[in-house]
């Protein structure tokens, strides 16, 4: 018996109600860690209360995700009543469907994604595929899709990490000059000086100071 299956055991002698349901919630979503998604629906299906049943269908999507079953991490995602409670894990899900190489699920589900912080996290990995692919313009042109200034530098900033943790310095050298450039109708501002400083950084460990 496992070290979980004698956890929920023990919890099922709980007779303190929140207690019992919290307790439950816990166990389902380290169910869904380890990868037991089939133990996680079953300790699921104790937990009676919708606030308390978000948590461990966040990890339970993510591992579906994992596993590349993403139909499925989906339909698990709409069982979440709280909306911006899904934010989290269709993150998981656009880097599963990236994974996979199928860009324009990726973005079909990061429309779906309501918090704007994850949001600009899905648009970042959107942007290191692409990136990688040598595809510059449509680096910039997910860039532009965050519409907070400090939200698309961070973005940068991850894309850039990214790209140079995997060699591709030169498609950061590219990325960077297209977001300094001056752009028609001012609409792609310049990102933080802190970003482009950061970046200069890694990009001079990377053995790239040209």
């Amino acid at each position: 018996q496992s070290i979980l299956s004698l956890a929920l055991d023990t919890v099922k002698k709980i007779d303190v109600p929140r207690k019992h349901i919290s307790e439950l919630s816990e166990i389902s979503e380290a169910q869904a860690k380890s990868g037991d998604i089939g133990g996680a629906f079953a300790t699921l299906k104790l937990i009676k209360h919708a606030y308390w049943r978000s948590g461990p269908l966040k990890y339970i999507a993510n591992a579906q995700a994992d596993a590349g079953h993403i139909q499925a991490a989906l339909a698990t995602v709409k069982r979440i009543e709280d909306a911006d409670e899904r934010s989290y894990p269709l993150v998981g899900i656009v880097q599963a469907q990236l994974k996979a190489g199928d860009l324009k699920a990726a973005f079909t589900t990061t429309k779906m994604i309501k918090d704007a912080n994850y949001r600009s996290y899905a648009l970042s990995y959107i942007g290191e595929a692409q990136g990688k692919s040598g595809n510059i313009e449509a680096v910039l042109a997910t860039l532009n899709m965050i519409g907070d200034k400090d939200l698309r530098s961070d973005a940068l900033l991850e894309i850039a990490k990214a790209l140079l943790n995997a060699g591709h310095n030169r498609a950061v050298k590219s990325i960077i000059t297209g977001v300094i450039q001056p752009v028609k109708n001012n609409k792609r501002a310049r990102p933080d000086s802190y970003a482009l400083s950061e970046i200069a950084e890694m990009q001079a460990r990377a053995g790239d100071i040209k």
